[in-house]
């Protein structure tokens, strides 16, 4: 009989180990868009002032640019350039050579035709899709829904901005849940494979073909199971600050040492401690969409200066991170990170740090915690941050705790501070340079929500005036404890 999937890969052989995330797992597997209806006969899309009916396909791929209202990205020529490049590609001998040139194409009166679908039209049947039973409980599903084919809209200036996003079909899909519960692919298709592994929390996935990454979906953030994994995130964050300490001070004992990997790990680590830098992903040289974080800075992303504006042992980053946010910073240093880093330059090679990387860092810091990761070193410096600058702000402005407008401005501003030392901005295009920032993602992922809770009991504001609905969702697992004394700087309890 012939099977509905292919031979999972080896990277998904079933494990069914007694310390897995579940025992059962079942889900009906993605939700996939619907199939692409054409355009009405008296819609029309113009060419040079005339009306041009198209081929099926490029008259698909003609509606995903002319849905988009945003014209940062339909007046960014390396959208539109992307864009019509991807879109010859499927047109008909006939249309290349009709349609050379992008500025004499009129995409207005499909616009409105799509403008003017009621969004009830448009809503697929979720049914059964958005929960999945996890070791016999029901849990939510955060993205159950496949993105539709359309253009990729990255952040900032990506290279990539414009291309087209292809249908995803079955054949591109691993399933993963329990060998007797695999969900059925659409009628007439198969799965890519299928794995059992119960040592991770996904249930599908799929390679990104234009963003180069491999997705998942996932459980919703309200499920108790995710609301479990961030607390321990948190918790694990926290405990970081009783052993911050011993970890600076070895780091700065290491800045003298003779072993040059050593003394790289300890500025590497100066950097992502103290400046909150990323740590950054190894990546291949030749990927187009690079971008970076502190292992993985190049010489051309620093400058070193002995004396600038009245500092010593100056610092100044310029380099795209992660979403290609640009992460421009000058900083004065220790003497000794400065002398190390003019050591470092001299090894003739276009990387800062030549010997270590994520990997070589997080066996470094097992030595200290064990669980201990750089990643965790971000949460720590927002969370910390935040509650410090939080209780500062709330002591010197908000002497009356029923001056709620105060009390929320005070909030507001500790968030802010927060985001503005992990570099969480807003990006969008080259014409706006990253140049506000964003507290929302530095609250939603890096600040740890029992603060704000334990804050908002205390001066008794509600919940939901610093919270969406979404936030508390998420945090449910942290707004039902009931106390107002929590603090994640341990040192500082009293």
């Amino acid at each position: 009989m012939e099977k509905a999937y292919g031979n999972a890969n080896n990277d998904f052989k079933a494990i069914q180990s007694k310390n897995g995330k579940w025992k059962t797992l079942q889900n009906k597997g993605p939700l996939f868009p619907p199939q692409y209806e054409p355009l009405p006969d008296d819609v029309h899309f113009m060419y040079d002032g005339k009306r041009k009916k198209l081929q099926p396909k490029s008259e698909e791929v003609m509606t995903y640019y002319a849905k988009i209202t945003n014209d940062v990205y339909k007046s960014n020529e390396v959208f539109r350039r992307n864009f019509f490049n991807d879109w010859k590609m499927v047109m008909s001998k006939e249309e290349k050579n009709e349609i050379t040139e992008l500025e004499k194409c009129d995409f207005n009166f499909v616009l409105k035709h799509f403008q003017s679908i009621p969004k009830e039209k448009t809503k697929n049947k979720t049914e059964g899709y958005e929960f999945c039973i996890w070791d016999g409980c029901e849990e939510k599903i955060e993205n159950f829904k496949l993105e539709p084919p359309g253009l990729f809209m990255g952040r900032g200036d990506h290279p990539k901005n414009g291309r087209v996003k292809k249908r995803i079909v079955p054949e591109q899909i691993t399933i993963n849940c329990s060998r007797d519960k695999i969900p059925n692919p659409p009628t007439g298709h198969k799965w890519k494979s299928v794995c059992h592994n119960n040592n991770v929390f996904w249930l599908a996935s799929w390679e990104d073909r234009v963003a180069e990454k491999t997705k998942y979906i996932k459980l919703h953030p309200s499920s108790q199971i995710q609301g479990k994994r961030d607390k321990q995130k948190y918790d694990i964050a926290r405990q970081l600050g009783s052993k911050i300490e011993e970890i600076q001070k070895n780091y700065y004992e290491d800045l003298d040492s003779s072993d040059p990997m050593k003394k790289e790990s300890a500025v590497a680590l100066y950097f992502i401690d103290k400046l909150a830098m990323r740590p950054g992903n190894e990546k291949n040289e030749d990927n187009s969409a690079n971008t970076f974080g502190c292992c993985t800075l190049r010489w051309e992303h620093i400058r070193l200066h002995e004396h600038l504006d009245d500092e010593y042992n100056v610092v100044k980053f310029d380099f795209l991170g992660k979403d290609y946010v640009r992460y421009v910073r000058t900083v004065s240093v220790l003497e000794k990170v400065f002398k190390n880093l003019e050591e470092f330059r001299k090894n003739n090679t276009d990387k800062v740090f030549s010997t270590v990387n994520n990997s070589t860092l997080n066996k470094h810091l097992n030595k200290f915690m064990d669980g201990l990761t750089v990643k965790v070193f971000r949460t720590y410096n927002a969370s910390s941050t935040f509650e410090a600058e939080l209780i500062k702000l709330t002591n010197q402005n908000c002497k009356d705790d029923h001056d709620e407008k105060s009390l929320l401005e005070c909030h507001k501003q500790a968030n802010m501070i927060a985001a503005e030392k992990l570099n969480h901005r807003r990006s969008v295009s080259q014409n706006r340079k990253n140049d506000e920032i964003s507290p929302e993602t530095t609250k939603r992922h890096y600040m740890d929500p029992r603060i704000t809770v334990a804050w908002c009991k205390k001066h008794k504001v509600s919940v939901q005036k610093v919270f969406t609905k979404a936030d508390c969702d998420k945090f449910s697992w942290a707004i039902d404890v009931d106390d107002e004394t929590f603090k994640f700087n341990k040192n500082d309890m009293k």
